[in-house]
C-alpha cells in the first residue's frame, strides 16, 4: 500500500529525466532508440510515468534493458535512477551525462546551459508512431470531486471551457504566464518562452472524447510492469469516470463560495496560467510540488486539480473523483551531448 501511494504521489511532472551516464559510455547523435544499446540511461521517479513510457517504447522497439548503473553489454540498455532532475542537468554540463529525456521546461533549460547539448528525440512522436495516436500520451488530467460536480455543475462546465480557451495562452504571453504561476506558488520553472510553452503540448480534450486513448495508455503502461510492482497501469474505471466536459448537465444552478484548485509545478501549472492570471471565478489556485498532488486530492483539499492521468484513474474510487479532460499530451524530449 505504501509503495502504491508513493508511486502515485510522485508519478507526475517532477522533472522527468532519463540520462546516459559515466564518462566511458558512448556519446554522439542518437536518432532512434536502437542506438542506445550499450549505454546507461538514468531516470528520476523509478516506476513512474516517464520511466514506464520509456520502457514501453524500448520494448516496442525490441530493445532489451536491465536495471543498473554499469555500462551494459552490447544489445542492452542499462536503466538507473536518481532523485533530482537538477543532478541530470549538472551532469550534462560536467560531461558525466551523455543523454537525457527531460520534460519541459527542464529540456530547454538543459539546452541553454550546456553548449554541446541538443534535442535528439521527441518521446511523444515515438509514442504516436507505436500506438497510432496523433496527440502523444495523455500525461495530465483535470479532475473534480464527484460531490463538487454534482453540487456545482454550471461552475464545472464553465471552468472546463475557460481552461480549454486559455490552455495555450502561455505560448503568446510567456512572461505573464510565468508571473501568474509564480504568484500561485511555482518555484521550479526558471524560464518560460514560446518554445517551452509549445513543448509542453498543452490543450484540453474532454475525457469522454479521449477515453479510448486513455484506456490504451493505461494498457501500454501495464505491459512494462515488472513482476512484484504494484499496478499503476492496467486500470479501467467505470464509464462515469470519463466526463463529457462539453455537455455537463445538472439540476443545481448554485455557485460555490470558494473553490480550491491545485496543479503540480511545471507544465500542468503553465496550462492553468490564464485562469490564475484572471483570478477565475474566485478560485484559490495552488501550484505545489508534483509529489504532493496525490495527497492534495486524496485528503480532499482539492475541489479541482490537475494530476497524472494514470494516477487519476487509480484514485478514482479512493478519492471520489472523475475526470473532466486531458490537459497535457506529454512533454518529454531526449537531449544529448553530440
Amino acid at each position: 500500500m505504501k509503495k502504491t501511494v508513493a508511486l502515485i504521489l510522485s508519478a507526475m511532472f517532477a522533472l522527468c529525466v532519463f540520462t546516459g551516464c559515466n564518462k566511458d559510455t558512448p556519446r554522439g547523435k542518437v536518432e532512434e532508440l536502437e542506438q542506445l544499446k550499450g549505454r546507461v540511461v538514468y531516470s528520476i521517479g523509478q516506476g513512474n510515468v516517464p520511466d514506464l513510457v520509456f520502457r514501453y517504447l524500448l520494448k516496442e522497439a525490441g530493445v532489451n534493458y536491465r536495471v543498473g548503473s554499469k555500462t551494459p553489454e552490447d544489445g542492452l540498455v542499462s536503466l538507473a535512477y536518481v532523485q533530482e532532475g537538477s543532478a541530470i542537468v549538472a551532469g550534462l554540463g560536467a560531461g558525466t551525462v551523455n543523454y537525457g529525456v527531460i520534460s519541459e521546461p527542464a529540456a530547454t533549460q538543459a539546452l541553454n546551459k550546456v553548449a554541446d547539448c541538443t534535442r535528439m528525440l521527441d518521446i511523444q512522436a515515438l509514442y504516436n508512431k507505436v500506438t497510432g495516436s496523433n496527440n502523444g500520451y495523455p500525461q495530465a488530467a483535470l479532475v473534480i470531486k464527484k460531490s463538487f460536480l454534482r453540487d456545482y455543475p454550471n461552475y464545472a462546465a464553465d471552468f472546463a471551457a475557460a481552461f480549454k480557451q486559455g490552455a495555450k495562452w502561455a505560448e503568446s504571453e510567456p512572461e505573464a504566464a510565468l508571473a501568474a504561476i509564480k504568484s500561485a506558488g511555482s518555484t521550479t520553472v526558471p524560464i518560460l518562452n514560446q518554445t517551452v510553452a509549445k513543448g509542453c503540448n498543452l490543450g484540453f480534450t474532454s475525457a469522454y472524447d479521449a477515453k479510448n486513448e486513455l484506456l490504451a495508455f493505461y494498457a501500454a503502461l501495464d505491459k512494462v510492469k515488472e513482476e512484484g510492482e504494484n499496478p499503476v497501469g492496467n486500470v479501467k474505471p467505470a464509464d462515469e469516470f470519463f466526463v463529457d466536459a462539453n455537455n455537463i448537465k445538472g439540476s443545481s444552478s448554485a455557485m460555490p463560495a470558494s473553490v480550491n484548485v491545485y496543479a503540480p509545478d511545471g507544465a500542468p501549472a503553465i496550462g492553468m496560467a490564464k485562469l490564475i492570471a484572471d483570478g477565475y471565478g474566485g478560485a484559490n489556485f495552488h501550484v505545489i510540488p508534483p509529489a504532493n498532488i496525490g495527497s492534495a486530492v486524496l485528503n480532499g483539499n482539492a475541489d479541482i486539480a490537475v494530476m497524472p492521468a494514470n494516477a487519476a484513474a487509480t484514485l478514482y474510487n479512493k478519492a471520489d473523483i472523475v475526470m473532466l479532460g486531458v490537459t497535457n499530451w506529454g512533454s518529454l524530449y531526449m537531449v544529448g551531448r553530440e
